[in-house]
């Protein structure tokens, strides 16, 4: 099951280089694509959702641009603040937050706090954040406790690692997507997103869409996912099962039938199209394109 996706938000400088403005540009256009996948991500039903917004080594680019992303980041929250509340959105930050100047500190509590009680999507920012950071932290904790006698060694295990990690970050990503054609982690995750599907796309973050992120989920809903098994260990996944059930009623009042077996739904929607559409048919009409006349086929 689809629950949990994590982005690296990654290529604003470039897209606004490539269009001969000020990196500056990007960041703005980028926090209008978060704020669409945001959206998007609730309506699909979407449990989890992570956003690497700024990692510890950002503050290592030039002062002005960094100054310039602190202040995109407080004024994205005091203006977004209200439209989290009314999706249901329950906003959470993993990393060391407070380095942030007081006023955004004050922003993001805010945010927290006024949220902190919706029951839908789980939205957690990564801020000042990295992943071998965050590990050296737990070690710290860990070897603290055992120094005042509340912990053995041996008691250190990779259940009680990830439990720590899950407790005061996020727990592990299913799907982890990365923009604009680099192929690394870049300090995220790494621990929780040991066993995550990858995705890799040339899309710079600001071109970034919704159809993108569809399809994302379309690769992720078609990979084997064995944690060390083989193939013959593991019960064969239905395609369609991998995703909630609000993403199957959306599919379903896209003209599909309820009653059909999964392997007729995975032919009629964009889930199963590698087994269903030929190869001339995709060929002249790219991904969206083909998507969106296969649902409007549906229609009709």
């Amino acid at each position: 099951m689809l629950n949990h996706i994590a982005i690296i938000m990654d290529g604003n400088g470039r897209w606004a280089t490539e269009k001969g403005r000020p990196r500056i540009f990007g960041h703005i256009k980028g926090a209008r694509v978060a704020k669409k996948i945001i959206t998007q991500s609730v309506e699909l039903g979407i449990k989890h959702l992570t956003l690497y917004a700024f990692s510890t080594e950002n503050w290592n680019r030039p002062p002005t641009e960094v100054n310039f992303l602190i202040r995109l980041l407080q004024r994205y929250l005091a203006r977004e603040r209200h439209h989290l509340f009314e999706q249901n959105i329950q906003f959470k930050v993993i990393g060391d937050y407070h380095k942030f100047p007081s006023m955004v500190v004050k922003e993001i509590e805010l945010t927290m706090e006024q949220t902190k009680n919706n029951s839908g999507m789980s939205l957690s920012f990564a801020l000042n954040y990295g992943g071998r950071q965050e590990l050296v932290q737990v070690m710290q904790e860990f070897a603290q406790k055992i120094q005042r006698g509340q912990m053995r060694p041996e008691e250190i295990t990779e259940e009680l690692v990830s439990q720590v990690l899950e407790q005061r970050s996020v727990g592990e990503p299913d799907l982890l997507i990365r923009t604009s054609g680099e192929y690394r982690l870049s300090n995220f995750l790494l621990w929780q997103a040991t066993y995550s599907e990858l995705y890799f796309t040339p899309v710079l973050w600001p071109d970034f869409s919704e159809d993108h992120l569809l399809e994302a989920i379309q690769s992720y809903s078609q990979r084997e996912r064995r944690f060390g098994l083989t193939s013959e260990q593991i019960e064969k996944p239905d395609p369609i099962n991998s995703l909630s059930d609000s993403v199957k009623e959306l599919l379903f009042t896209s003209g599909i039938r309820g009653n059909e077996d999964s392997k007729v739904l995975a032919e009629k929607t964009f889930l199963g199209r590698s087994l269903a559409w030929s190869s001339s048919y995709e060929t002249h009409l790219g991904p969206t394109e083909a998507l969106a006349q296969q649902i409007q086929g549906g229609r009709e």
